[in-house]
Order: structure tokens, then C-alpha cells, then sequence
């Protein structure tokens, strides 16, 4: 019981440390703006993110603290209560991250049906502006969204300009050929709607490839994620059935130190399988 009350006071202690310094830098920022910080809610707001950083850290603090609580009072182990904190802080930290990559992938895959609108307008007579207009009237989600920032660029009168905007925000190997096929045909007076032609079938093939390797690289990436998961499993299962034998590996300092090792090379294992894969 003392020792399950000394967990439970530094756990308590630690998540109360943390709360209090994001709060304190949440007030600080109230007083003095921070320009990086409103420009990244800006970017995940352009990325069609429902919560902002601030709002995903507190979250994800809160369901930490809750989880780890419940875990502390299940197996009487800090160690297994700091856990789902630290889970819930890397998912807080590497929340931007996986708006952006989420955001770019689907721009991706709709950017080939883009090129096949800009295509058809051009063949029956419209403008280049008129086909962007039309694209993101008629596409949803990211790409949409970035159609419409371009003709508002394009509105500014500096086409290519703002075609090399385009790529700037979204970086994809695409996105630049359909921008250095659109410029070159500008300047060269050659026939846009065959080269948008063009690059929408080589997108497309690319893409299928993609899918295909992908169902063939299936099984290993299943394997790394069950290779990833089975120690934990078997480490909380053993826990709960044997904690005398489990708490050396936690409670020892030869103990502790295997447990790092082993943590250390199955990371280095899953990185090789993952690079395998890749």
C-alpha cells in the first residue's frame, strides 16, 4: 500500500509539473504573441485540421494522465504508468507532422484527376484560368483547396509566379513536372492540353505502381508491426501472471539495463525490416 501510494504521489507530481508548465507558456504566449506559433495554426488550419497543436498537447496530456493513472492502480508499476504519457506527448509532438504528410497524400492522389479537368477544359476552348477555376469547383478536400489559393494567386497576374508558389507548398515530384510542363508550353507556345495529357497517364501509372507494390510488401510490414507489439504483450501478460518473476527486469539495475538493451536491438531490427520493406 506505501508503495502504491509513493507511485501514485510522483506520477501525480510529474503530471502536474507538466500541466503547469504548459500553462504557463499558454499564458506567456496570451501576452506576447507568438508569430511561429500562429503561423503553423494557420498551415494545420490550411491543412483542414480540426484541433490546433495547443489543443492536441492538452489532450493528449489529459488521456495520458488518465491512462497511466488507471494502469498505476492495475499493476502497482511507475513504469508501466509513464508509459501511455510518454505515448500520448510523442502523438502531441509528431501531431503537425501527420496532418501535413495525411494532407499531402491526399493532394496526391487526387492531383491526376486536377490534370485530367485542366485537360478537358483546355480541349474545349476554356482559358488555363478558367480550367483551374473549374478544378476547384469540381475536386474536394486538399486539392480543392489548393486550386482555389492558386487562382487567387493567378489573380495577382503573375501566372508562373504563382505556379512556382504552388510547388513551394506542395513539394511533390508531380506537382513539379505539371508546373514545368505548363510554364514551358506558356513560353513556347506548345499545346498545353496534350502535355497535361501526358503527365495525368504518367501519374497514374505511377501511382498503380505504387498500389502494387505496396499488396506485395503487405506481409512484411505486418510482420515488423507484430514483431513490434509482441514483447509488450508478453511483457504485460508475464506481469500480470508472474509479478514476482517481472518486477527483476524493472526493479534490478542489470535488470533495467537488459530490458534497454533489448528495447534497443528490437528497434534496430524493426528499422532494418522497415528498410527492407521500403
Amino acid at each position: 500500500m506505501l508503495e502504491l501510494l509513493v507511485n501514485f504521489s510522483v506520477f501525480s507530481v510529474v503530471a502536474f509539473i507538466v500541466a503547469a508548465v504548459w500553462m504557463l507558456a499558454e499564458r506567456d504566449s496570451g501576452r506576447r504573441p507568438n508569430l511561429s506559433q500562429q503561423r503553423s495554426e494557420a498551415e494545420l488550419q490550411r491543412y483542414g485540421a480540426t484541433i490546433t497543436s495547443g489543443g492536441m498537447f492538452q489532450r493528449c496530456l489529459i488521456g495520458g494522465a488518465v491512462i497511466g493513472l488507471v494502469l498505476l492502480v492495475l499493476t502497482h508499476s511507475i513504469v508501466f504508468a509513464i508509459v501511455p504519457f510518454v505515448i500520448g506527448l510523442i502523438r502531441a509532438l509528431t501531431y503537425p507532422g501527420r496532418v501535413k504528410k495525411k494532407y499531402f497524400r491526399q493532394f496526391e492522389d487526387d492531383f491526376a484527376e486536377c490534370l485530367d479537368i485542366w485537360t478537358r477544359c483546355l480541349q474545349s476552348g476554356l482559358s488555363f484560368q478558367q480550367a483551374i477555376d473549374t478544378a476547384s469547383k469540381d475536386l474536394s478536400g486538399p486539392a480543392s483547396n489548393e486550386m482555389s489559393i492558386l487562382m487567387n494567386d493567378i489573380r495577382l497576374g503573375d501566372v508562373d509566379g504563382a505556379l512556382w508558389r504552388l510547388h513551394e507548398r506542395m513539394p511533390l515530384a508531380d506537382v513539379r513536372y505539371a508546373v514545368l510542363g505548363v510554364i514551358t508550353c506558356r513560353q513556347t507556345g506548345g499545346k498545353m492540353s496534350e502535355v497535361m495529357g501526358n503527365i495525368s497517364g504518367a501519374i497514374r501509372e505511377r501511382q498503380a505502381m505504387r498500389e502494387r507494390i505496396n499488396a506485395i510488401t503487405s506481409m512484411g510490414r505486418t510482420e515488423a508491426y507484430i514483431m513490434a507489439a509482441m514483447p509488450f504483450a508478453i511483457g504485460f501478460m508475464m506481469y500480470l501472471l508472474e509479478p514476482t518473476n517481472i518486477s527483476l527486469l524493472l526493479g534490478t539495475v542489470i535488470g533495467v539495463v537488459g530490458t534497454l538493451v533489448a528495447i534497443l536491438w528490437e528497434s534496430i531490427g524493426l528499422v532494418i525490416i522497415w528498410k527492407i520493406v521500403d
